[in-house]
């Protein structure tokens, strides 16, 4: 996302420096439409009236990639703890051969037809 926000930036500096300015509203509409579709509520919050000036979005899409950022962090946690407590159950009692819910040690096994005569 910076190099995205860097290349942004340079290439309206550069249309600026060459006298061929790009107004705000040009330059909001272009950055927000160039970001992915994982981008797709913040773009469309950020075409809520009253729409953002360029120098307020920059720092809005910095706060939501780092709220992203955190919220994937918080649910590969959440993964990892529910794999652990899971494994825990399932190995813990039996010394890694999980849980053993049938023998057939003393009784006699019978096919299904012939058990019913």
């Amino acid at each position: 996302m910076d190099d995205y926000i860097r290349i942004f930036k340079s290439i309206y500096d550069e249309l600026q420096a060459i006298e061929r300015p790009v107004n705000d509203h040009t330059k909001v509409f272009l950055l927000l439409n160039g970001l992915g579709p994982e981008y797709e509520s913040f773009v469309t919050s950020m075409w809520n009236p009253p729409i953002p000036v360029y120098k307020d979005v920059i720092p809005l899409l910095q706060s939501h990639k780092k709220l992203k950022s955190l919220n994937q962090y918080e649910r590969e946690i959440q993964h990892q703890s529910a794999f652990y407590a899971q494994s825990q159950t399932f190995y813990g009692k039996r010394g890694g051969r999980g849980r053993q819910y049938f023998s057939s040690q003393g009784s006699e096994f019978y096919p299904y037809n012939l058990g019913q005569q």
